[in-house]
């Protein structure tokens, strides 16, 4: 299945039970206001922030205003450009703490790569026999997750550990998409079934189905090394809310001020979270520092800016 470069397959998502042998679920809090920091290339028409690191270094990519797809490095309010040589297209997904960071790019011919950035090279990372390959996140131990296409357009879950590739798939899923690893090993992403997306969390060879109480669609994307989980939802209504589950089951939902749709992408050992919220078909990139309790945030203004 080829993924949008947007979003990279996906579209709502939110929460539900998790963790090894599961955790009682606690319902959603009510949808709140919630303060973030607009996070926007100079030139860019649309961005997504995917990673955070625990110095708040943050990862991520936008469409420029000749529709190119950038990736991007952001700290201390300085951007750092993210380029795959000769490539037509670069998405980075995740970062870690030592600053290695994984992503995809996107060549030539309109194939998918793989690649980790550390020490200022890139080396490509390509499932064997994957017709594309997307690396989206990176742990302290330097354990790499993504998504490989298969020669049929079927999607499955790789890590990369010590230069060994595995792969998984949810059984009976017709597709798997991985997102997120901590530094336990542990694996978020989702999986469709039926038509239908449900997150899943991954451990010790063991999947666990994350869905949300009376949502339609669930997909998770990040958790950090506590447990605490992030990704977003649609609910009854077909609206899309970002959500953030801690290692107790409580859930938060998270929705930006004034958004159509908001996504969380990332959450750091501090709970500091990233995603993108869509204004009139516009992609804004936004970060939150933990417990930032109700606030404004207004994204930029549209004009002259495109969709994803």
């Amino acid at each position: 299945m080829r993924r949008p470069v947007a979003l990279v397959l996906g579209m709502f998502v939110s929460i539900a039970l998790l963790v090894a042998g599961g955790v009682p679920l606690v319902p959603a809090e009510p949808a709140g206001t919630t303060a973030g920091t607009p996070i926007e290339p100079p030139n860019s028409a649309s961005t997504v922030v995917r990673g955070v690191n625990a110095d708040g270094h943050l990862v991520g990519f936008y469409l420029d205003k000749t529709k190119n797809i950038h990736g991007f490095l952001f700290f201390d309010g300085q951007f750092t450009p993210i380029e795959v040589p000769n490539a037509s297209g670069t998405v980075a997904g995740g970062i870690n703490d030592a600053g290695v960071i994984v992503g995809y790019s996107i060549d030539a011919g309109g194939a998918s790569h793989g690649y980790m950035l550390s020490a200022g090279r890139f080396t490509t990372i390509d499932v064997p026999g994957a017709a594309a390959t997307y690396a989206d996140d990176i742990n302290a131990d330097g354990q790499i997750v993504g998504t490989y296409d298969d020669r049929s357009k079927h999607s499955h879950g790789f890590l990369l550990v010590g230069g060994h590739f595995s792969t998984f798939e949810v059984p009976g899923a017709t597709t798997t998409l991985a997102y997120g690893i901590n530094r336990a090993g542990q694996v978020v992403g989702y999986y469709e079934k039926d038509r239908v997306s449900h997150g899943f969390f991954f451990a010790a060879g063991q999947f666990t189905t994350i869905d949300v109480p009376n949502a339609l669609k669930t997909w998770a994307w990040g958790m950090n090394d506590h447990g605490q989980i992030v990704g977003y939802y649609q609910d009854s209504a077909q609206s899309i809310h970002g959500f953030m589950r801690d290692a107790s089951g409580h859930v938060t939902t998270i929705d930006i001020p004034g958004a159509d749709v908001t996504n969380v992408f990332g959450i750091n050992d501090d709970g500091w979270m990233v995603g993108a919220e869509i204004h009139k078909g516009v992609y804004c990139g936004w970060s939150m520092p933990p417990s930032s309790g109700t606030g404004q945030y207004t994204c930029p203004p549209t004009q002259g800016r495109s969709p994803l």
